[in-house]
């Protein structure tokens, strides 16, 4: 089963963010719950690659107004990003009913 991270953010490290600018939408495929859960752990932005070859990141800023998800390959959102505190940060991810823990080998 894959994963998917869909998440809100601007270009741009927080530092020099444009916050006229409208949000884009941003959006990745894990193989686990817990890789797509890794790309965000507290913090606000993060360095992202449009395309898999491409040789550069780039900073973003998220947006948590649509807090960042994970669904699985059913449609189910499967983890969502929630944050209690803005700064400093303190964000973390909640399992939904729909999380199945991983198969012991």
């Amino acid at each position: 089963m894959s994963y998917r991270l869909t998440f809100t953010a601007r270009d741009g490290h927080p530092d020099n963010v444009d916050r006229d600018e409208p949000v884009k939408w941003f959006e990745n495929t894990y193989d686990t719950v817990a890789e797509a859960e890794a790309v965000i752990q507290n913090t606000d932005h993060i360095k992202w690659k449009w395309e898999k070859d491409d040789d550069e990141d780039q900073w973003v800023t998220i947006s948590f107004k649509r807090e960042p998800k994970i669904e699985n390959t059913e449609g189910n959102y499967v983890s969502c990003l929630e944050y209690t505190r803005y700064y400093p940060m303190d964000i973390q991810w909640t399992r939904t009913k729909h999380y199945e823990s991983p198969k012991e080998p």
